[in-house]
């Protein structure tokens, strides 16, 4: 049975307690995000940042997302990930994928964080 007096959570740097914010990536471009981002920096505020890997050209709500694909917004979510933001891994792309789709986004992922 679960005794609640004998479970002891560790936190990060012996926090008392843990506050998560994950950022879904649908509609993200870097000229969007980048303001909030180096404001959430300044402040030492580390969120969870989603992101796709691979770029989709057909028909979606999500079309004009920015990817890892996209050098730029790719080369500011590996900064993000330097300063200790956690990059997370939100599929493929903004559309259901193939398995090779799949394995090339993970190496995308990979070589970016």
């Amino acid at each position: 049975m679960f005794n609640k007096k004998n479970y002891q959570i560790q936190y990060h740097n012996n926090k008392d307690f843990i506050f998560s914010i994950f950022d879904d990536t649908d509609v993200a471009t870097l000229e969007y995000i980048r303001p909030t981002y180096d404001f959430l920096n300044d402040l030492d505020l580390k969120i969870t940042k989603s992101v796709w890997p691979l770029s989709f050209n057909g028909e979606s709500d999500y079309k004009g997302s920015h990817t890892l694909q996209d050098l730029q917004y790719g080369r500011y979510i590996r900064e993000l990930h330097e300063y200790g933001f956690e990059i997370a891994f939100h599929g493929p792309t903004m559309v259901s994928a193939e398995r090779q789709a799949i394995k090339k986004a993970f190496h995308i992922f990979y070589d970016i964080v």
